[in-house]
Formats: C-alpha cells, structure tokens, sequence
C-alpha cells in the first residue's frame, strides 16, 4: 500500500522548491506575515499602520503616505544576496518607515519649510549675517534658491534617519532591530567612497559633501580611503564641524530645537551651496538634482500623516494627496525654471503667487460654505491651518495663584467627587492588579509561545507570552480644560471644574506626581491682539501639594483656540519619557475666536486629534453640556473618543474603561 503521507511531503518539498525568492518576498502571504508583525510592534502606541508591496516596475525602494508603509522588495537595495539576508533587509526598510510615521513631526517640517520659503528663518534667527544675507538671496537668485532649499531638504531627511532609529532601537528590539542593521550594512556597502565620488567628476562638491554626511549620520564616519586630495580634505572638514550637531540630533526631540540644529547644519554646508551656484553653468543639473529628491535613506516621499484619504465605500484605496514638502520644493523648482526662461524675478512670482492664493482662499470660503467636495475637504484644512494658526510668540504662560477661600472651596469639591473617584478607581482596580501581578497575555500576532487554546482563531494571533509585574503604568497624561466664554453657561464651567478635580483624584492615585499635568486654555483676552493664553494649574514636574488649589481659578474666561491648545498639549506629552500618552480635553464643542470658528475650526480640531492620535497620543474628549453639544463634540473628536463628563453617576464607568485601555494597553 502506497505511503500517501510520505508522498505528499515530498510533492511539499518539490513545490517548495520552485518559490523563487521574488515570488515569495512579493505574495500575499509574506506581506500579511509583515502585517501581523507590524500590528502587535505599533498596537500599543494606538496607531494603525498598514503595509503595502510595490510592483516590481516602481522605481522607489520604500516611502509611506502617513498611514500605510510601501516597500519595494524588488528594488536594488533590497534584491540579491541568500533569502534570509534579503528577508531581513526588507523588514529593515518596513520598520524605517514606520518610524517615520511613529515619530517624524511633520507638521514642525512643514512650519520650517514654510517660513524659510517665506524670507525668515524659524523658531529664530541665527546670530549670523551669512544666514540672512544667504536667506535674502533666495529671492533674488533662482539657482541658489533651488540649491539652498534642495540641501534643506536633503540634510532634513538625513536628521530624520537617524533620528527616527535611534528612537526604534530604544523601543524595539530583536528581528526589528536585526533588520536595521542589515539594512544599514547593505547601504554602505553600495555606498561610493568619497575618492570615487570625486573621481567620477559630474558630482559637484555640494553633493558630495550631503552624500557622505548621510555616511557620518549612520555609521559615524564617512566612508573614504584616507587620501590626501584637497578637495576631499575641505569635505572632511566641514563634515567634522557638522559632526557634533548631527550626534545631538540624534536624541533632540522638541521641533523646535531641532530646526535650531538643522539651521547650523545647513549653514555649514552654506559655502558649498555657494560655490555649486556660481559654478552651475559648469555642472548642469546640480540643482534639479539636489531640488528634484528628498534625500536620506531611501528616495522617498514622506507626506503628513493628515493627508490620508480613508478607503473609498467600494474597497479602493483612497488617492494619497502629495508629499506637502515634496510638492512645496518641486513648485519652487518649477517657478525657478520659468521665471529663468523668462527674466522674471522672484518677487514678481511671489506677489503672482499672493493673487492666486487670495482667490484660492475665496474659492476655499465658498467651498466650505456649501459643503465643498469631500475630496478637497482635508487640503482646504491644512491650508487654512496655515494662515490662522499663531506663531509661538502669541501663546502666554499664566500660573494661577491660589486666592483665600480656595483650600475649602476645593476640599468641598473634593468631597463631592470623592464617591465616583473611588468607585472609578474599583472598576480600574482589577486590571491593575492583574498588571501588578504579572500574568500571561495571549492573543499576539507574533512571538516565541503558541497558546494551544488560541489555535482555532481565525486571525492567527496565537501567540503568548508572560509578563512580568510592574509598578505605577507607563503613562503620562494631561487634562486640558476649555475655559472659554460659552463654558458660562448652563453651569458648564462648574462641571469642568468638578470634573477636573475628579480627573486629578484618579490620576494622583494611578501615576507618579511628575507624569501628569492639567492644563486651562482661553485666546484673545485683549482683541484685536491674538493669543493663546494657558493657565497652567499643574505642570508635570510641580509638587502638587503646593500646586492643589490652583483648580479653584478655573473660570470662563474670552475665547479659546482648541487646535492651538491641543497642539501645545500634544507636544508637551510627546517629549516626555513615558511610553503612552494620554491627552483628555474638556470642552463644549464649540471652537471660536477672531477669524477662527466655524466648520473650518471644527474640521481643524478633528484633524489635529486625529494627527497626533497617529503619532502616538491617546486624544479624548469630555463633553460638557446637554445632549447635541455632546453630539458636537463627538462630531469632532469621533464616538470612540468621546465621554460625557457632565453627569457624575456614568462618568466613573466610563473613565475606568478608558483608563484600562490606556494603563493596560
């Protein structure tokens, strides 16, 4: 009798070998392999990130459109060399990628590029009359703008690399990391030598130097073979004075420090830019070249994550809008060619370009006045983000003081929410003490253990894995309080108010003192001056036994500029060392202030939520008022997101829900 198993094992083995690496690396199955890795790697951040596999013809290696990753297994980065080697460095490239969309401000990007094209260097000045004789000559000079703005955004991307590793490997660990480093072995592998770069000859020093800074970046040192050539030693040497501004890039987190760092990067490389514009007639394509690529690890197109048009109703995939950045540089190339040909100056572009953003503007207005199209409804927000967000220098600090009569004014308070504190905190108390104890967690989509019981799942997390017991969460938090006028009435603000303090109790109990803060928000007290005034009633590193009775002075005040306040909140958290962030905003729902307000604020307040959601902090809203302002808020913020904190007999049940899919995610 024929042995039928031993048969089909071997037709298994026949069939397994005929699966070429290309048909593996570019199936369905590998990519969803990919994709359940990348799930339980991003999943406890909140974000969701989906991986996408370009055909062979595409001649990028990878690039991400703010919500999905693409890879080109096919590309020359990523082919020849054994299968397992060849695996590695694609899940490399994936988890670049992602980091990306983890960690890459790309609204501080699109603000730094913006006010340079705009003739003024961001958050400030350098103390240097190169630098604004360098910026003034962008709008005189056609060439050496495209040049200057073309090693922007090449050394941008460079930082970004490095940056959005290092903070990978301080987050992962194992194949991600393995694949990083594979990766990065393949690159300077292909890499040219500076003596090769120089001997080939069409390269300009300029390139040259961006070329191997992206060498010093990765790997410390560029590569080169020790020569003794002049050219190559004056590379070397800016390369060693850019040396200690890259290191700090690579852990500086706040935007605006790195834009600071990013400047002085670019200064230094000033002379080079210089040089490649006065010798441009003699190396045709230099700037193209530089202005026409975004540079860094891969030639990519990073876009806002804000960007993403969700999938149509019937499957599609939505159309991806262009790179901002991208698109902001190749506009600039292109009116640099024409106004070349024609004669044309700069400045005469620029008020051209004012007349037809003043009738854009116009057409926006009617758009959204009729509804507008739902294909051009997120561009329409981020341009009108543009003209009414407030520069940093618009925002106050104010630090209440507690004024007689608070201490037993909040105590009173204290005493109210004291029974649906603690009844939040039981509800809370079972996945706490699961997290205290320790335990095993199942379900996960990748790992060492399979849990028999999960076997029969359809989704194919069947993996376990014991976790160890932990302290106080992991978490930072905020509660931002909307103290606007409107907050007036209905009692609105006596809610918030109680609701603050009952936010406070919990928090106080769950997370260490230094890990969270709450924070009031108003704008325009003196019109027509605008602002973004915050009252500060604890920040995170405040002894809150001296900070306690501050809450006494929350208070409707003017106006509020919600996407403003969430912004600074957002960012606040974003730089602190916790692993989860958490960010719960109080408000009636109705963003209003001069020449802000509307459906535009609304969609505005959205969108940012829904940005910073992505990168990684947990935005929810507490609605305070009667039902349709709750229905408002949800509008905004999205029914998942949203709770209403005005009737303290639901809120504790709703609060530990949120609190358990934060501590314990």
């Amino acid at each position: 009798m024929p042995d039928y198993k031993r048969m089909v094992r071997r037709e298994i083995f026949r069939l397994r070998g005929t699966v070429t690496d290309d048909m593996l690396f570019s199936s369905a199955e590998f990519r969803e392999y990919l994709q359940g890795m990348l799930d339980a790697a991003v999943g406890p951040s909140g974000r969701c990130v989906r991986l996408r596999m370009l055909p062979s013809g595409e001649a990028a290696t990878a690039f991400t459109d703010g919500e999905t990753v693409y890879v080109n297994p096919s590309s020359p980065l990523l082919s020849g060399g054994d299968r397992l080697d060849r695996y590695f460095r694609i899940l490399g490239t994936m988890v670049h990628e992602t980091g990306h969309l983890l960690f890459t401000d790309f609204s501080g990007q699109r603000r730094h590029m913006e006010q340079l094209t705009g003739g003024c260097w961001w958050p400030e000045a350098p103390d240097s009359a190169e630098a604004e004789a360098a910026l003034a000559r962008t709008g005189t000079d056609p060439v050496f703008a495209s040049l200057f703005f073309g090693a922007l955004a090449k050394i941008r991307n460079i930082t970004e690399d490095v940056y959005v590793e290092n903070r990978l490997e301080q987050h992962f660990s194992g194949l991600f990391i393995e694949g990083l480093r594979r990766l990065a072995e393949e690159l300077r592998e292909q890499s040219p030598t500076l003596e090769e770069q120089l001997a080939e000859g069409h390269l300009t020093s300029l390139e040259i130097l961006i070329s191997q800074l992206l060498q010093l970046a990765r790997f410390g040192c560029p590569k080169t073979e020790g020569t003794d050539l002049p050219e190559a030693g004056r590379i070397l040497d800016a390369l060693k004075r850019m040396a200690p501004l890259m290191e700090e890039l690579k852990t500086r987190r706040d935007t605006p420090g790195r834009c600071r760092l990013l400047n002085g990067l670019l200064l230094l490389a000033l002379p080079f830019v210089e040089e490649a514009a006065e010798d441009a007639a003699s190396a045709p394509g230099a700037a193209e070249r530089l202005a026409g690529e975004a540079g860094g690890l891969f030639p990519r197109v990073d876009s806002a994550p804000v960007d993403w048009d969700p999938p149509s109703p019937d499957g599609r995939e939505g159309s991806a809008p262009a790179a901002d950045l991208k698109e902001m540089e190749e506009k600039l190339v292109r009116s640099i060619a024409e106004a070349k040909a024609e004669g044309a100056h700069v400045s005469a572009l620029r008020s051209e370009a004012a007349a037809i953003a003043g009738r854009t503007a116009a057409e926006t207005r009617e758009r959204l006045r009729t509804g507008g199209s739902p294909d051009g409804k997120k561009r329409e927000i981020l341009e009108y983000r543009r003209s009414h967000s407030l520069p940093a220098s618009a925002v106050r600090i104010h630090r209440p003081d507690p004024f007689p009569g608070s201490v037993s004014f909040i105590d009173g308070i204290r005493r109210g929410v004291s029974a649906a504190a603690g009844k939040t905190l039981r509800l809370a108390e079972a996945a706490l003490k699961e997290r205290q104890r320790g335990g095993k967690e199942t379900g996960l989509a990748c790992g060492r253990h399979i849990a028999p019981r999960s076997l029969c799942r359809p989704d194919g997390r069947i993996f376990s894995r014991s976790s160890l017991p932990d302290g106080k969460p992991d978490v930072s938090a905020c509660v931002l309080i909307d103290e606007s006028g409107s907050m007036f009435a209905d009692g609105r603000i006596r809610a918030a108010r109680n609701a603050a303090v009952l936010l406070e109790t919990v928090l106080r109990e769950l997370l260490e003192p230094s890990s969270y803060g709450i924070i009031g928000h108003s704008a325009d007290l003196d019109p027509p001056e605008k602002t973004l005034d915050l009252y500060v009633y604890k920040d995170f590193d405040d002894d809150w036994e001296k900070a306690r009775y501050r809450l006494a002075d929350i208070q409707a005040r003017a106006q509020n500029r919600d996407a403003d306040a969430v912004r600074y909140c957002c960012e606040r958290l974003l730089s602190r060392p916790e692993r989860r962030k958490l960010l719960i905003v109080i408000t009636d729902g109705t963003p209003l202030a001069l020449d802000y307000g509307g459906a535009e604020a609304d969609r505005e307040l959205s969108l940012t939520a829904a940005e910073y959601r992505r990168r990684g902090v947990a935005v929810f809203a507490a609605s305070i008022g009667d039902p349709e302002t709750g229905k408002a808020v949800e509008s905004i913020f999205g029914p998942d997101w949203t709770m209403d904190c005005g009737d303290l007999s639901t809120l504790p049940g709703r609060l530990a829900s949120l609190l358990r899919r934060i501590v314990c995610a």
